[in-house]
């Protein structure tokens, strides 16, 4: 009989802590896990288009051409073929990158498990190893905005995403990330008229 109260005793002893894993711990570190992978996922993707763009050593002007009519602007034309050569080149390098990351290290407290935000950060760490793996893609788009009187805005984007699984003991799951790289922001300004008027 005490053999058998005792093996019943460690089962519901083995179910409470699997419970409170489950409950606390998973979802806590499984937060935890993502926020940071974002995180270096951002990086990542800053650090590689701004290898590519000091590499090719690139300005913002490179990216468009000016034409100008009796002293105006008549017409800005964006060079395609050089924007679409960065977008392969940053979806290829991204990538690259992205798979030859190595295994990161993330330290969790154990006071998380208290499920207070005041005790998140106490008692003992220990250390979650974080592998991600995937793909990115590129393209790109321009913006124009009204900026005042015969003055607009013209920028030039590189819109990045990146197809993450996210690898670790705790868990598998997919992380989509999307980010905007800048290449070209111009103001341009036109001759200002003598009489302005605005209806709605």
């Amino acid at each position: 009989l005490k053999g058998f109260l005792f093996v019943i005793f460690i089962v519901l002893t083995s179910a409470a802590i699997l419970k409170l894993i489950d409950s606390r711990i998973l979802p806590a570190a499984d937060e935890t896990v993502a926020n940071y992978s974002a995180a270096l996922i951002n990086k990542k993707i800053d650090e590689t288009a701004e290898d590519i763009m000091s590499e090719k050593n690139l300005k913002y002007t490179d990216f468009y051409t000016i034409t100008q009519k009796d002293g105006e602007i008549s017409a800005v034309e964006i060079n395609s073929v050089l924007v679409n050569e960065i977008c392969s080149e940053t979806a290829r390098k991204l990538s690259e990158t992205l798979n030859n990351t190595e295994v990161r290290k993330i330290p969790l407290s154990l006071g998380i498990i208290t499920g207070l935000g005041i005790l998140s950060n106490c008692g003992p760490k220990i250390n979650i190893r974080l592998m991600p793996v995937g793909t990115a893609r590129a393209d790109w788009e321009t913006v124009l905005t009204d900026s005042g009187i015969n003055r607009v805005n013209y920028k030039v984007y590189l819109n990045i995403k990146a197809s993450v699984k996210i690898i670790s003991p705790l868990s598998s799951r997919p992380l989509e990330m999307t980010r905007k790289y800048m290449l070209a922001d111009i103001t341009f300004t036109g001759k200002v008229p003598d009489t302005y008027l605005q209806t709605k």
